[in-house]
């Protein structure tokens, strides 16, 4: 098994969810020789297989650095000093259909593994219900039409432009059931004014 900081963990299950969470004790450590990105990876894989939770849904790994800035007292700017804390690794689930792979959105079905910089585990989580294809066929929207749709819905079509999309899975808390959905995130357009026309995430159903 992957070396967790300390040597012990305690484990949370939510009974709701099934969510699991393992973590050490001991989440603050002395920095330790940073090992290369490439066996970060290797080792939260090694430890996703150990546990079990490897299976074709899992996407690729995104790696975020946990940085940290210091400042002796009394310094100013040009005093203040980063370093990485370690590094977060995250898998989305991906379901496959049809030969594309398509994301699940919200807070379901991830994996994450805290890793100190020196490659100990820090924790790891899963949020990651089984999932049973009903072989139903749905139609769906195309993105003009779920966009549109989506602009629509801000009341004020006119003053927003497109800044980001997804389209994927939409897995709830409170359901057993995925759904097709689009989010778009909107932004005011030039000259419009932020406090009447603030940023909109807005979501549709993917389904005609």
């Amino acid at each position: 098994m992957a070396a967790f900081a300390g040597g012990k963990v305690s484990v949370r299950i939510e009974p709701t969810s099934g969510a699991v969470q393992i973590r050490a004790p001991q989440t603050r450590r002395t920095p330790g020789v940073a090992i290369p990105e490439r066996e970060q990876l290797t080792r939260a894989m090694k430890l996703i297989s150990e546990l079990g939770w490897h299976d074709s849904d899992l996407g690729e790994p995104v790696v975020t650095r946990m940085m940290n800035a210091s400042m002796p007292m009394g310094g100013g700017s040009k005093d203040i000093t980063q370093s990485q804390d370690g590094v977060l690794i995250t898998y989305k689930r991906q379901i496959e259909v049809d030969g594309k792979r398509i994301d699940i959105l919200n807070g379901g079905g991830v994996t994450r593994v805290h890793m100190a910089s020196d490659g100990a585990i820090l924790s790891v989580s899963r949020n990651w219900r089984k999932v049973q294809s009903n072989q139903a066929v749905a139609r769906i929207k195309g993105f003009e039409e779920a966009r549109k749709e989506a602009l629509a819905r801000t009341g004020k079509p006119e003053a927003y432009k497109l800044d980001q999309w997804k389209f994927g899975y939409k897995e709830q808390a409170a359901s057993d059931e995925l759904q097709l959905v689009f989010q778009f995130a909107f932004l005011p357009r030039n000259g419009q004014d932020p406090m009447n026309t603030p940023p909109r995430l807005v979501e549709v159903s993917a389904e005609k």
